[in-house]
């Protein structure tokens, strides 16, 4: 079970904790369990806890955009560091005569499978580089095939196209895409668990700016809250986010 909610909140007394454990163990007796991506604050973790001992903790930013009055109210809490590299990064837009603009796809308008190909290509293309991999000649093809099969059959491509909640957020560089994420909405609630951006605009730091622009239009929105999921990259933290860890356990009963 990932991302698990549950409809009783508040503090919850060690009787509850204790039957709702129970009932899991007595009525998943032999089954592996795994539960993920549940906030430690939250009362399930609880349970977690007394079925399965020791957590798994992970790191989990979030931005709490209801706290800003304006765009630039978020844009000056940042620290002086990260508002420096934006100011560089707008800077190297305009020397270099640079056309930048934010696209927004939702259910019913998405782009076509071509572009969505080309976008699952920058996204593997960045995952090897985070692992720390080489591309080449061979891993290209893996990748162009990959992108194909994401593009068809990938649970994120499906959802961009049947859900209401999904969104694609794509920053052009001179009609390049340079960046994009995938956001799912919820009422005033955002959750980002993709973004990747392509290297060789780094000039531009096009992650940086592609959320920027997004949440320019989050906070007229009035959103509350921009989760960027579960991770410890540098931008998370230097875009303000605050960390609430997640926990986890994988335990046969």
């Amino acid at each position: 079970m990932l991302n698990i909610c549950c409809p009783y909140t508040g503090e919850w007394d060690g009787e509850m904790t204790a039957a709702i454990a129970g009932y899991i163990e007595t009525a998943h007796k032999g089954m592996k369990i795994s539960f993920a991506d549940v906030p430690m604050a939250a009362p399930f973790a609880g349970v977690m806890k007394r079925i399965g001992g020791e957590l798994k903790e992970r790191t989990s930013y979030h931005v709490p955009l209801d706290g800003f009055e304006s765009h630039e109210d978020y844009v000056a809490s940042l620290n002086k560091n990260i508002y420096k590299n934006i100011r560089k990064a707008y800077n190297h837009l305009k020397t270099d005569s640079k056309r930048m603009e934010l696209k927004v796809y939702r259910r019913g308008g998405m782009p076509d499978d071509g572009y969505m190909r080309s976008l699952w290509k920058l996204y593997l293309r960045r995952k090897m580089a985070w692992r720390h991999r080489k591309t080449g000649a061979l891993s290209e093809i893996g990748i162009s095939l990959k992108a194909m099969y994401e593009t068809r059959s990938g649970c994120a491509n499906r959802s961009l196209k049947t859900l209401d909640a999904a969104e694609l957020y794509v920053l052009h560089i001179d009609d390049q895409p340079a960046a994009f994420m995938i956001v799912y909405r919820h009422r005033n609630h955002l959750l980002m668990p993709k973004l990747a951006i392509d290297t060789s605009f780094s000039r531009y730091s096009p992650g940086i700016l592609l959320i920027l622009e997004a949440s320019k239009r989050w906070i007229d929105e009035g959103v509350a809250d921009f989760d960027m999921c579960r991770g410890d990259e540098r931008y998370k933290k230097e875009m303000g986010g605050q960390n609430e860890p997640l926990c986890r356990i994988d335990k046969r009963l």
